[in-house]
C-alpha cells in the first residue's frame, strides 16, 4: 500500500477534520497515513501533504527555514510534494506572486489584473505609483500574504494624503476595481473545480469619503451583503482558462482562487491564490483528494 505523509498545523487538522474525516478515508482506499515533518531520513512515504503557508510567513525565523530545507531535499528526491514549494512560496509573498501572475498567459479579453507596485518608502512611493500608473482608490497591504495577523490587515484608500498618513513600509498598493459586492471563490483540487459566490466590499464612488480600514478576514462592516446574490455568475469556460493558466505556470494542484469582475469593464481579475484553503464548500472533499493522490502517483 501507498503512504500519505503529512504536515500542517494542528488547527488545521482540526478545522478540516482531517483525523476523523480524511484518515479513515484513505485508508479504505489502501492507504496509509502518517505524520511528516521530513527530518526521517528512514521514513518512506509515496506522497506528502504539506502545508507551508505559516513558515514562509515567519520566514526570519531559523525554525522555519529548517522546516521548509528538510521538504526540498524530500522533494529533491522526487517524492511527490503537495504542493511544490516553490509555488508555495510564491503564493506566500504578494510581490512575487504579482510578478509571477504578471508573466501568466491569460486571455486579456478575459483577465486584466489591477495595477499594483511594492513601496518600500514614503521618498519612493509617488514615483513608484506614477510609474505603474496606478490610479486610486487602492488597496493596500502587507508584502507577506499570511502566516500573521498583520497579513490580513488592508485599507481601501481614495487620495495621495490618505495614503501617506496610513501607510506602512514596506507595502503592497493595488488598484481598486469596484465588483458589485462579489468575489467569485473558485476551488481547485487537481482537475475537479467548484465556484461559489461571496460578499464582498461595497463600490465606491472615486471621491469617497475616509478610507476603510478593515481585517480582511472580520468584514462585517465593509462589506455588500446582498449585491452577490443577483450577480451573474462568471462564465464556466472562463474560469475553467483561468485555473488551467494558473496550475500550469504555478504548479499546484490543490487551491483557491478568488476573482472580482470589474463592474466598468466586465473583466475578471485575479486578486487572491491560496494553497490548500479549507474547502467549505466543496462536497465530498477527500475522496477529491484521494483522486489526485491516485493520479499523482500512479504516473
Amino acid at each position: 500500500s501507498k503512504t500519505i505523509g503529512f504536515y500542517m498545523r494542528d488547527n488545521k487538522r482540526k478545522a478540516i477534520k482531517w483525523d476523523e474525516g480524511f484518515i479513515p478515508l484513505a485508508e479504505k482506499r489502501g492507504y496509509k497515513v502518517e505524520y511528516c515533518d521530513a527530518s526521517d531520513d528512514s521514513q518512506h512515504v509515496d506522497i506528502v501533504i504539506a502545508k507551508l503557508t505559516d513558515e514562509f510567513g515567519s520566514f526570519k525565523e531559523e525554525k522555519s527555514q529548517q522546516v521548509i530545507q528538510r521538504f526540498q531535499k524530500l522533494e529533491a528526491r522526487n517524492i511527490p510534494i503537495i504542493d511544490p514549494i516553490e509555488a508555495q512560496r510564491v503564493v506566500a509573498d504578494r510581490e512575487i506572486f504579482g510578478q509571477t501572475l504578471d508573466g501568466i498567459d491569460f486571455d486579456p479579453s478575459i483577465v486584466h489584473n489591477p495595477n499594483y507596485c511594492v513601496v518600500k518608502s514614503e521618498e519612493t512611493l509617488e514615483s513608484e505609483m506614477a510609474e505603474h500608473s496606478i490610479q486610486f482608490p487602492v488597496m493596500m497591504k502587507t508584502i507577506v500574504a499570511s502566516g500573521s495577523l498583520a497579513a490580513h490587515e488592508m485599507g481601501i484608500i481614495f487620495n495621495i494624503d490618505q495614503l501617506k498618513e496610513r501607510i506602512q513600509y514596506p507595502a503592497f498598493i493595488q488598484e481598486y476595481y469596484n465588483h458589485n459586492g462579489t468575489i467569485f471563490k473558485v476551488s481547485v483540487i487537481g482537475t475537479y473545480i467548484h465556484t461559489g459566490t461571496k460578499s464582498s466590499t461595497k463600490n465606491f464612488d472615486t471621491s469617497s469619503s475616509e478610507p476603510i480600514m478593515f481585517n480582511s478576514q472580520h468584514m462585517q462592516d465593509v462589506i455588500d451583503k446582498e449585491s452577490y446574490k443577483s450577480e451573474e455568475p462568471v462564465a464556466e469556460e472562463q474560469t475553467l482558462h483561468i485555473a488551467k493558466c494558473l496550475s500550469a505556470s504555478l504548479g499546484m494542484h490543490l487551491y483557491g482562487f478568488d476573482i472580482i469582475r470589474d463592474s466598468n469593464t466586465k473583466k475578471l481579475a485575479v486578486i487572491d491564490v491560496n494553497f490548500f484553503p479549507s474547502f467549505r464548500a466543496v462536497p465530498d472533499v477527500f475522496n477529491k483528494f484521494l483522486d489526485l493522490f491516485d493520479m499523482l502517483t500512479t504516473k
